[in-house]
């Protein structure tokens, strides 16, 4: 069970100083603690922007649900027409997309909400729809 769940147990707080060891010992490679499918985001919300003509504003909250703290992911926006015609795409870097409290934060904390906000062009009256991705942020992963 322990090497077939190698990947997820690997990745556990609790676990991993083991399988660090049980690697040392073996020549095995300890999986990146990177698991961007337990990032989550709430409420988010995309608006005119208040003082910039054709600009808008994206606020979200993001919260990271795995059991270790992780890197702070990429996040793709998409535009989109009413036939799902992608109008516009943007990839953002956390130093991008953090701010305030949030701009020193290196890695999310587990389990708490982290506020981004984003200032962006209006793609357009096409652009009815939206989307919020996150990307494994190959920066972090480049340094690894």
């Amino acid at each position: 069970l322990a090497w077939f769940q190698f990947d997820y147990l690997a990745r556990q707080s609790y676990l991993r100083p083991v399988y660090s060891q049980a690697c040392q010992l073996f020549g095995c490679k300890l999986p990146s603690p990177y698991n961007i499918d337990q990032i989550r985001s709430q409420n988010l919300v995309v608006r005119n922007h208040p003082l910039e003509n054709k600009a808008l504003i994206i606020d979200a909250i993001v919260i990271n649900q795995a059991s270790i703290e992780q890197p702070f992911p990429d996040i793709e926006f998409t535009f989109s027409d009413l036939n799902n015609n992608i109008i516009a795409k943007r990839v953002f870097a956390p130093g991008e997309y953090l701010s305030g409290d949030a701009n020193d934060m290196q890695v999310m904390p587990t389990n708490t909400p982290v506020h981004i906000a984003l200032e962006i062009l209006d793609p357009g009256k096409e652009a009815v729809n939206y989307t919020m991705r996150f990307v494994r942020n190959e920066a972090y992963l480049d340094a690894e």
